[in-house]
This record gives structure tokens, C-alpha cells and sequence, in this order.
């Protein structure tokens, strides 16, 4: 199991990080989606439609209720790869109840989960309580706080996104 944490302050952009590059990845054709639980007033059918998910993601940003809309967790296949996302992150409880539910639904084969994290903490102790031999990646840092300028804030946090993603697809490959 390989984990990802996205490390920084609060207002950094972790969480538009993360939905951005959940949004990168949603664009290939290789991917489908496991399992989400981040609408609210949608059906069973809406949560699994990739069309669907990229407008609640763009939606989440562009109205900026971004800090207000957060991925409790999505799951997702890029070539046979699983790959589990999560925003929460304001302690390890919070990330271990999502954590443990996306083990559970992916019958512990997933194989990166990428989640936010206040602190910088010893994550690979953290984890090591909740599975075997658990390798935390290179955490990413964003020490930077959120600024007035709307517009260039969340198209920094698009281009993190967009790295981010990157880097899964490359180390899946």
C-alpha cells in the first residue's frame, strides 16, 4: 500500500489539488470510478457517471464553495491500477475512518491513496497501525496561504493538480 499525503497549512489548496487532479484522471478514457460518496442529492446511477463527476468538481471550484465541498473519499481504476482520494485531513482519525472504508470496498487491492493532512506528522507510523508494510510516497508540501486573486489561486491549484495526477499515472505505469 502506498500513500500520498499532501502536507500543509490550512487554505494551502490541498483539497483543490486533489479534486483537480481526481478531475485529470476522470478525463482518460482508462479510468473508471469505483466507488464515491461525495454527492449529496444524487442516485445511485449519477455517483458512477464520470461526466457527472467532473462538473461536481468544477462546480465545487468555480462557485467557490470549494472549502465547503469535500471528497469524503472516491476510488478509482487507471489501468487496473486503485486508487483512493480523500480532503479530510484535519487529523489522522479523520483520514483513518475513510482509510479503513476504502480498504473494506476494495477488498485490499487498492493500491495508492492519496489524502490531505494538516500536520507532518510521521505518517508512515500512522499508517503502519491500519496495514502491512504500508510506503508513504514523498509527501507534496504547500506552504503557501490562500491570497484575494481568485482566479490565479485556483489555477496554481490546477496546475498542482494536474502534477499530482501526473505523478500517480507515472508511478502506476
Amino acid at each position: 500500500m502506498n500513500i500520498l499525503p499532501l502536507c500543509g497549512k490550512s487554505n494551502s489548496g490541498k483539497n483543490s489539488a486533489i479534486k483537480f487532479a481526481v478531475k485529470f484522471l476522470l478525463e482518460h478514457d482508462s479510468t473508471s470510478i469505483i466507488y464515491t460518496s461525495c454527492f449529496r442529492r444524487a442516485d445511485e446511477s449519477q455517483k458512477y457517471d464520470k461526466q457527472r463527476l467532473i462538473s461536481f468538481v468544477d462546480e465545487s471550484i468555480e462557485t467557490g464553495l470549494d472549502a465547503d465541498i469535500n471528497i469524503s473519499l472516491i476510488i478509482l481504476k487507471y489501468n487496473d491500477k486503485i486508487i483512493g482520494f480523500t480532503t479530510y485531513g484535519d487529523s489522522f482519525s479523520d483520514i483513518e475512518k475513510v482509510f479503513l472504508r476504502a480498504i473494506s470496498l476494495t477488498q485490499n487491492k487498492m493500491d495508492i491513496f492519496v489524502c490531505a493532512r494538516h500536520e507532518k506528522n510521521n505518517i508512515l507510523d500512522e499508517f503502519k497501525a491500519l496495514t502491512n508494510n504500508p510506503k508513504v510516497l514523498e509527501s507534496v508540501i504547500s506552504d503557501r496561504s490562500r491570497f484575494n486573486d481568485r482566479l490565479i489561486w485556483e489555477d496554481e491549484n490546477k496546475l498542482k493538480g494536474e502534477k499530482l495526477a501526473n505523478r500517480i499515472i507515472n508511478y502506476m505505469e
